[in-house]
């Protein structure tokens, strides 16, 4: 698995915390 991939997948689960936490 690329690490790009990785920081795309972990830099949306953050978007998606901080929306909800909002």
């Amino acid at each position: 698995m690329p690490r790009s991939s990785m920081l795309a997948y972990f830099n949306i689960s953050g978007i998606l915390l901080l929306a909800n936490n909002k």
